[in-house]
């Protein structure tokens, strides 16, 4: 409830991670007022401090000596607050279902316990008397901490994004825990890392196990969990982000110059024209959704997550173009397909998203999730207006422009829009589907992913 209320009476509010945006969403928070920075983040990760190459392997030995953990024995760590809350009731229990299988195993626990949030005593005395338990306290020296680890347990019962992971990944260590809110953003289950299902504690123990009996796979995972870190945590961009969201609710507050009182006549007009245009196109979209039915089978509709106004993930409605085997998408695309897509008629269901408030008639294109780490500070700004049907980068080259160009002219027309400069986009985008120009009928002839592009440059 005081969630709810806070949501109500913030302009906005920032959630630290997707999953949480999401449980806030489904506890009753108002969708639209709810942003994650990025991929989420409280203030990012320095992978320069966090890096298992600058530190020498003579200091881990010390700690080795320091906690009395034999050289070459397995370590299972945890970092983090000593509270309930972060399970340790749950890694307790994991541990003795390992100590006996892993005869050499030591369990390190970095952190401090709580007054005010104090574990059950029985619980603390087993784990204090256990000789190959060990509690280090509150400590600086983090990344040594988690280059001591062989596997990094998060056994929490909830989280927002927890840090710990993210650093233990930066440091090339495997991460196990279980599948709840806030630890399913910071590790891929299966790419950097194994999760549980939530409160299975067989479940916990079998996965560490196995991060244990194969060191090959553990590297595999630590290497790329400190690859996706370092793509898509460190601070400096989510601090560029920050930054223009506080600027762009500042003006938006103060109503001077803000993009809000420039463009108030936006959605009105999309609610008005959207409403209008559904009954009249009904018969139309009924015939191409029974095509589609007859070409492809189900399902009609084809779903995409994509980030939208301020980089709130919706799902973008399509007619499907392709088959769902396997292939080249080339070899997949019908000739229905390519007659949808050589008209537009593909976008149609569209319309349903610009009804709900998702999408508008003109705007920049919604792109993919994945290219969301690889923009400037500056092209996010592309985000500060609703994605739309037709945009300006569409209307000078559509997929033939490189992502340079292509992202400078969606934030062109973030700081131009206007009704006029709006009418002349859906005029001209109109010719072109009529001209059939710069429709690509073939996926494979797009421009090369954002991703790859900036990755190799």
């Amino acid at each position: 409830a005081l969630e709810r209320l806070t949501c109500r009476l913030a302009d906005r509010v920032f959630a630290v991670s997707p999953s949480v945006a999401r449980s806030a969403i489904q506890a009753g928070c108002a969708a639209d007022k709810i942003v994650v920075a990025g991929n989420g983040s409280a203030n990012g990760l320095d992978p320069k401090r966090f890096d298992p190459r600058r530190i020498a392997a003579e200091h881990t030995a010390g700690l080795r000596r320091c906690y009395q953990i034999p050289e070459g024995a397995p370590v299972i760590g945890l970092a983090g607050r000593l509270a309930p809350d972060k399970g340790l009731a749950e890694l307790e229990a994991a541990w003795q279902l390992l100590r006996d299988r892993f005869p050499g195993a030591h369990l390190l626990l970095v952190g401090e316990t709580e007054p005010h949030d104090p574990l059950p005593a029985p619980l603390l005395a087993r784990l204090r008397l256990d000789p190959r338990v060990h509690f280090t306290g509150w400590r600086r020296d983090m990344p040594e901490q988690y280059l001591l680890m062989d596997v990094c347990v998060l056994a929490s019962r909830r989280e927002g994004l927890p840090y710990a992971a993210l650093e233990a990944a930066a440091m090339e260590r495997p991460v196990a825990g279980f599948c709840v809110d806030g630890v399913v953003d910071a590790v891929e289950h299966g790419s950097t890392g194994l999760l549980a299902p939530a409160g299975d504690v067989a479940a916990l123990a079998a996965a560490i196990a196995g991060l244990l009996e194969d060191p090959g796979l553990a590297r595999r995972l630590g290497q790329a969990g400190r690859a996706r870190a370092e793509r898509l945590y460190r601070r400096e961009p989510l601090w560029e982000i920050l930054y223009q969201q506080y600027r762009e609710a500042l003006l938006e507050r103060a109503g001077s110059g803000a993009l809000a009182a420039r463009r108030w006549w936006k959605r009105p007009l999309d609610l008005v024209a959207a409403s209008l245009l559904l009954p009249l196109l009904a018969p139309l979209l009924l015939v191409i959704a029974l095509s589609v039915w007859l070409d492809l089978g189900r399902p009609v509709l084809y779903r995409q997550r994509r980030p939208g106004w301020r980089e709130r993930r919706f799902d973008i409605l399509k007619f499907r173009t392709m088959r769902s085997a396997g292939g080249q998408d080339r070899d997949r695309l019908t000739p229905l397909g390519r007659f949808l897509r050589r008209t537009s008629l593909d976008e149609f269901p569209q319309l349903f998203n610009i009804l709900r408030g998702e999408m508008s008639f003109i705007g920049p294109r919604p792109l993919l999730e994945r290219y969301l780490p690889y923009y400037t500070a500056g092209e996010r700004r592309r985000h500060l207006v609703r994605p739309g049907l037709a945009g300006w980068a569409q209307l000078h080259g559509r997929n033939h422009l490189p992502w340079r160009e292509r992202l400078a002219l969606d934030v062109w027309y973030v700081d131009h829009a206007s009704l006029g400069l709006d009418a002349r986009i859906a005029l001209g985008s109109l010719w072109m589907i009529l001209a059939g120009q710069g429709v690509e009928e073939d996926p494979s002839s797009v421009m090369p992913d954002l991703d790859a592009e900036r990755m190799s440059a």
